[in-house]
């Protein structure tokens, strides 16, 4: 009898590890993705203001020069196209990556499934 709930506790105990093991790296992983997500929101925001501040730049040259004009315009459509970049890569940061502890839940679920057939199979 005591063997029976020793055994049952040291199994308990090491679904208990495995599972806070699991939601370690998931907040883990969650936390790197929301930084690089930050990091690349920032970088967009940057990059769009740099893009606001030289189409205002260009329409200032466009008054004096015809060539500055067009070196402007290609600075420009640079910035914009980083910026763009920046905004789809934290748009697919945030839409791609599994939900907070996914992982975990399935893991769980399997356990669950497993205990269910193991009664099912005492049982007939």
């Amino acid at each position: 009898m005591f063997n029976s709930l020793r055994r049952l506790l040291e199994q308990l105990l090491t679904l208990i590890q495995i599972r806070l093991e699991l939601i370690s790296a998931e907040v883990s992983a969650e936390i790197r993705r929301v930084l690089r997500g930050v990091l690349w929101a920032l970088l967009a925001l940057l990059f769009a203001a740099l893009g606001l501040l030289m189409a205002a730049l260009t329409l200032v040259i466009a008054l004096w020069e015809h060539d500055r004009l067009l070196v402007s315009l290609w600075v420009m459509g640079g910035f914009l196209t980083v910026s763009a970049i920046s905004a789809f890569m934290v748009w697919r940061t945030l839409t791609k990556e599994p939900r907070l502890f996914s992982r975990t839940i399935d893991e769980l679920r399997r356990d669950r499934d497993a205990i269910a057939q193991r009664r099912s199979s005492t049982h007939d």
